[in-house]
């Protein structure tokens, strides 16, 4: 049987878990993440599906065009099986990525930003008083902003066939970190999908096949804020920042961040265009 898991960068080690956990050979279709693909030239993916068996996608949308999941779908009349862009910001109330027309700005967490140290920044604080603003607390901000994301992330998921909400939910109840950042979800969430499918299918789990350790998604681990870690008891270690597998304290994010920012000479329209300026 031939696999073909189209979507964002969750595809790849889902396709791995498939074939990992599947106790029948399974043959997994590699294909880069969609938005490394040519929306207008979908001539040069069509013999992977072709290929496939079975699709497992993700809803894709118009914006890329002609391989949107919509338009695919009506051109490869296989048997589709959907699953959610994995998204949970509930736990990362501050995190943001800022967009440019080149895609996202890096900085010292690769793609992700802390809103309050730019918002300390435009500000004209120093670095010492940005730090000390990252120690302040706004319960009543985080929860709601919890309470919200989860909604969100589970309205997105309603119509799919393969849901993850309710285990981000299991795992956020017992203390237990399902995401790295807002679109990184751990190991765990990512086998679960690919056990699911494979349900789905009529293919059993093998008996001693359990996710891989090595967290596959993992080259940013963001700090939980501290209001959810004590509001759904989560291990404090949870609350700091990690790029590829080393510590990054506070003191050094700000001091990393700021020498960032004023480096860039474009960093106010960047800052404009993600509407950060305004809601600082």
């Amino acid at each position: 049987m031939k696999v073909l898991v189209f979507g964002n960068c969750q595809a790849r080690p889902i396709g791995h878990f498939i074939r990992h956990a599947a106790d029948y050979p399974i043959e997994i279709i590699e294909l880069p993440p969609v938005h490394l693909l040519d929306k207008t030239k979908p001539d040069v993916i069509d013999p992977k599906f072709l290929e496939a068996d079975i699709i497992l996608s993700q809803p894709i949308g118009n914006g890329f065009g002609e391989i949107s999941s919509d338009k695919m779908r009506e051109k490869h009349k296989k048997t589709w099986i959907s699953f959610p862009s994995i998204y949970f910001g509930g736990l990362f109330p501050y995190l943001i990525n800022l967009r440019t027309e080149n895609g996202n700005f890096p900085g010292p967490l690769k793609d992700y930003h802390d809103r309050r140290i730019i918002s300390s920044f435009i500000s004209g604080r120093s670095e010492k008083e940005c730090v000390d603003t990252l120690s302040e607390q706004n319960l009543d901000y985080c929860l709601n902003f919890f309470k919200n994301a989860k909604a969100e992330s589970q309205k997105r998921e309603e119509s799919l066939d393969i849901k993850v909400m309710p285990m981000v939910d299991q795992f956020c109840s017992s203390g237990r970190r399902a995401f790295h950042v807002f679109n990184h979800p751990t190991n765990e969430v990512l086998w679960h999908v690919a056990v699911e499918f494979l349900k789905l299918i009529g293919i059993p789990i093998r008996n001693e096949a359990t996710p891989w350790l090595t967290q596959m998604l993992s080259n940013v681990q963001a700090a939980i804020a501290p209001e959810i870690i004590s509001h759904l008891n989560i291990n404090k270690t949870e609350g700091h920042f990690k790029v590829d597998g080393l510590d990054m304290s506070i003191n050094k994010l700000v001091e990393k961040c700021y020498d960032v920012y004023r480096s860039e000479i474009n960093i106010t329209n960047i800052f404009s265009r993600n509407n950060v300026i305004s809601n600082h």
